[in-house]
């Protein structure tokens, strides 16, 4: 049997978070600006894969 340590237990709680915010600031951005969220999400994407 795994123990979770603080940190991982830290690192859940963080990622669930962001997930959830980003979740809900597409659907406002969807909301606001309609399909083009969705192509400015695939650019920001690319930048971040060619920065990494």
């Amino acid at each position: 049997m795994t123990h979770l340590t603080p940190r991982q237990l830290t690192m859940m709680g963080l990622g669930s978070a962001i997930g959830a915010g980003l979740f809900i600031g597409s659907g406002a951005g969807i909301q606001a600006a309609g399909p083009a969220v969705l192509i400015s999400y695939l650019v920001a994407g690319t930048l971040i894969i060619l920065v990494m």
